[in-house]
């Protein structure tokens, strides 16, 4: 196994950086998207059931 110099190992740790920032962020927005349907259904739920 050849010896990394410090560059390639910055390199690496950016790289697996950004790909575990770009899941968290699709995480993120998946979550708020869900929620933000799960609580329009629940508006339209309770609209129904007042009326």
């Amino acid at each position: 196994m050849p010896q990394m110099s410090s560059m390639d190992w910055i390199i690496l740790m950016f790289y697996f950086l950004s790909l575990y920032m770009i899941l968290l962020v699709n995480l993120y927005f998946m979550l708020k998207i869900n929620l933000i349907i799960y609580s329009s259904f629940n508006m339209k739920f309770i609209y129904k059931n007042k009326w």
